[in-house]
Parts: structure tokens; C-alpha cells; sequence
């Protein structure tokens, strides 16, 4: 049966400085990250493995100011310059991140390092923001005695708007750079992990010099933030593989991007498959490897395991591997957990890093058909209005919905963040999904009241 895309639209009627222009129509910005994140947990495990690990250097930012022997420049000459800032909280001022969370780094009391966009852009207008173009340097670090390098950092950010530059480089003569995206990928007006803790491996760069450099540089986008704290200079592993990115995908959109469902209703089964991509950022080359995914029912029953081929990684090397069999599930209520796990021949120096976290799905029988979330788990990324671009008066969230049969949309359900403005007003659309985009219905304005934020 021909497939059919259904999107349902959210549209927040409020003006802002940074609303869009009219849908023509939603498309996704954001992809998956294939940047090594670990959380603060993950990064606490790694770190009580204790054949590498070992510092060479390291700075918490806890002397109140940018290190002496820095270099800390602003190419717009209007002294946009990364600060030393101890509160907490990266909004620095900014007319666009007054809320925003606290950063979670592990030393963020005794201050981190801040590149505040949207405190020197405010006040301001559109027609007066200014890109950030500024970069601080560490160094000279003499890493001549170790024979493996690792860099470590944790880091919280957002940006907006254009495609920034926002680099963290590696040199050995301050003069020539290896550079690495410290996005990695996220899209613009999406927050990062927080703490996103990064780890990059440097040993054919670093190791055995006496002068090691490190950068960090963004240009090209003039607002939020960028926090960065607890900078490490490690020696490495040898053997040590991780998943870049895994999941399970249920259909392929419109723009070939692979997603999933939380809750699927019976009258809508899809077959589900699973992707992996497993990077080897140990020193030494990694053979036969491969990852396994496992279903597990709601009684913990397996229902499904398969693993994909086996390849062999070099140093830094990162495979793209797919599990060949998919895993259709019965019409029967049911809740699914998946989980996947990497492993090689070697053997591993972190194995607790080589299990994804789990996510769930569900096949209902009250015909909710869901690709948010349900109770208590997440099985993805915020759906959220930075998503995407496109939007007319306000701003437009939309979800599409892959139909595998004919069926009836009796209603929209939402979430209301508690970051939600109170006194904003949205409206819900269904749209048939074609080369031009057909509204099907549309709901009343409903205005967002305080009694509202949370449910």
C-alpha cells in the first residue's frame, strides 16, 4: 500500500526576533550528532579505567580569569572576547536566553570560560546583531614524554543564526591547525547536552612534542552561547571502540532521514531496523567490529537479536554498519525496549561505554499514535520548534506521521514545556504531506494560561 505522510502542525501565533519565513514546507534541520559525547556518568566510568586516563594537563578555570599566557583576540575589534563568568547560568545578559539552565559542568562553581553572544548583542535588532569572530589559545603544553594524547572538555551551547564556525583546533607551532567541529552536527537553535562532555583523540598530532596548542574559535553567528570548563589533556587508550551514533528507524522521510515512533497504534505496525555508526578512537586498530541489537518485550522476553557484519578500523576510522534482518511486531498491546551493544576481537578498555541507552516503543490499543515521547521515557531528541526551519506569523512545529493504512485523525495532543510564555497562543493543523502540501483541518486558537504549563 502506497504510503501516505500526514503532518500535524503546531503554530505559535507570537512574533519574535527571530521568526521565520511562511512553511514551504517544515524541514528538519536537526540530524544526529556523531560526535564521542559521554554524560558526567559515562565519563566518570571511563575515567576509573586505569590504564590510560592519566593527566597531562588540565584547567578548571578556578584562578577568576582567563589563564595568564592565554591568547584571547576578537577580530571585530569591538571587544566581543571570551570572559571568565561564575555564574552558573551561560545567559550572560542576552535578551534570548534569560532561562536558560544552569551549566552542569563538573568545576562550574569555581567559574568556566564563556563566548556570550547574546549579552554583547543586546540591546539590539536584527539589523544591528554582529557575528562573534573570536578565539582564546592554551598553550605552549609540552606533551613531549607522553606517548598518547587524548583531549577532554566539557562544553554547553547554543547558536544562532546562520552555520557558524565553532571550532576546537589542535596545533604544534601556534601557527598551523587541525581543526575539529564542536557542534558536531547540532543545528542551530538547539541546546547541546549539558554537560556535553567531548573527548578527542590527538596521539599522531600531539604526542611526543614540546609545544601542543589548543583553540577555540567561533565566527559566523552572533547570538546565545558557548560555555566551556574542566579542559584536559589525557594519554589515551589502546583499544577502545564506541557507538558515534545508534538507532532503531521505523520510515525514511521525505529528505531520506531515517526515524521512529514511541507509540505506534495497532492498525499502523512498521517493520523496525536498526543503524549503527562505531568509531575507534583507541591508538590501535580494532578488528571484527561489529554491534548486536536486542528487543525485549514487556515480559523481558528477547523477541529479537541479530548482528551486523564485521569490519576492520584503523585509528579515528568510524564504520557505518546496519543490521541486515528487521523486526516486524504482532498487532497484540505491547511495550518493546531496544538496546544495542558494540563490541571487537580486542579487548575493550571501557566496555561500559559500549552499551547505547535503551529506548522504548509501544503498540497501543487506544489508537495513540506518538513520535515525542511516552511516560517517563524519551526515545529521542526534543521535538521542538528550533527543529525546524520555515514559519510564518509566530513560529511552526511539525510532525510527520507515516500512515501504513487508511485511517481517521480524531485529535492533536501536546506538551506544554515549562519554558512555555504564558499568553502565547497556538493552533493545530493536520496537513496531507504531497508535493504541495494539503490543509486538512485546523483547530480554534487556544490561548496558553498558567494553569496549562507542565501538562
Amino acid at each position: 500500500m502506497r504510503k501516505f505522510t500526514l503532518v500535524l502542525v503546531l503554530i505559535a501565533l507570537i512574533s519574535n526576533g527571530f521568526a521565520q519565513n511562511s512553511w514551504a514546507p517544515l524541514k528538519p534541520e536537526c540530524q544526529t550528532s556523531e560526535v564521542q559525547h559521554f554524560t558526567t556518568a559515562e565519563w566518570q566510568d571511563f575515567m576509573t579505567t586505569k590504564a590510560f586516563g592519566d593527566t597531562i594537563w588540565s584547567e578548571d578555570f578556578g584562578g577568576g580569569a582567563i589563564p595568564a599566557g592565554w591568547t584571547n583576540v576578537d577580530n571585530s575589534g569591538l571587544s566581543h572576547e571570551w570572559i571568565w563568568y561564575n555564574d552558573p547560568s551561560p545567559g550572560y545578559g542576552g535578551q534570548y536566553s534569560g532561562n536558560v539552565d544552569p551549566f552542569n559542568s563538573t568545576t562550574v562553581n569555581n567559574g568556566y570560560m564563556l563566548l556570550p553572544g547574546d549579552g554583547y548583542n543586546t540591546p539590539g535588532t536584527p539589523s544591528t546583531f554582529v557575528n562573534m569572530d573570536a578565539y582564546v589559545i592554551a598553550g605552549p603544553i609540552n606533551c613531549d614524554t607522553a606517548s598518547s594524547v587524548m583531549l577532554k572538555f566539557e562544553q554547553y551551547f547554543r547558536y544562532c543564526c546562520g552555520t557558524p564556525v565553532m571550532n576546537v583546533s589542535v596545533s604544534v607551532d601556534n601557527l598551523n591547525w587541525v581543526d575539529y567541529d564542536a557542534t558536531f552536527g547540532l543545528s542551530g537553535n538547539t541546546v547541546s547536552d549539558n554537560p556535553d562532555i567531548v573527548y578527542i583523540n590527538l596521539t599522531p598530532i600531539a604526542a611526543g612534542e614540546q609545544t601542543v596548542y589548543i583553540r577555540f574559535y567561533q565566527t559566523d553567528v552572533s547570538h546565545y552561547y558557548w560555555a566551556i570548563d574542566d579542559i584536559a589533556l589525557i594519554t589515551a587508550p589502546q583499544n577502545e571502540i564506541k557507538f558515534a551514533k545508534v538507532y532503531h528507524s521505523q520510515y525514511v522521510d521525505t529528505w531520506g532521514l531515517t526515524g521512529s515512533f514511541s507509540r505506534v497504534p495497532s492498525n499502523q505496525i512498521m517493520a523496525i531496523w536498526a543503524q549503527g555508526n562505531i568509531l575507534n578512537y583507541g591508538d590501535m586498530p580494532q578488528h571484527n567490529v561489529t554491534f548486536e541489537t536486542t528487543i525485549f518485550d514487556g515480559s523481558n522476553t528477547v523477541v529479537f537479536n541479530e548482528t551486523a557484519d564485521t569490519v576492520i578500523l584503523s585509528f579515528a576510522d568510524t564504520a557505518e554498519l546496519e543490521i541486515a534482518s528487521v523486526y516486524t511486531p504482532p498487532v497484540t498491546p505491547d511495550v518493546y525496549t531496544v538496546a544495542h551493544e558494540c563490541y571487537q576481537l580486542e579487548v575493550d578498555e571501557v566496555p561500559e561505554n559500549n552499551l547505547s541507552d535503551t529506548t522504548d516503543f509501544e503498540i497501543t490499543s487506544n489508537n495513540i499514535f506518538s513520535r515525542d515521547r511516552h511516560p517517563q521515557r524519551w526515545t529521542g531528541g526534543i521535538v521542538a520548534v528550533e527543529n525546524f526551519t520555515g514559519g510564518g506569523d509566530g513560529d511552526f512545529l511539525g510532525v510527520e506521521y507515516y500512515l501504513t493504512n487508511t485511517d481517521t485523525v480524531n485529535s492533536i495532543s501536546v506538551y506544554i514545556d515549562y519554558r512555555t510564555t504564558v499568553g502565547t497562543t497556538i493552533l493545530g493543523q493536520v496537513y496531507l504531506d504531497a508535493a504541495t502540501p494539503t490543509l486538512v483541518i485546523e483547530s480554534e486558537e487556544f490561548l496558553i494560561e498558567e494553569e496549562h504549563i507542565g501538562t
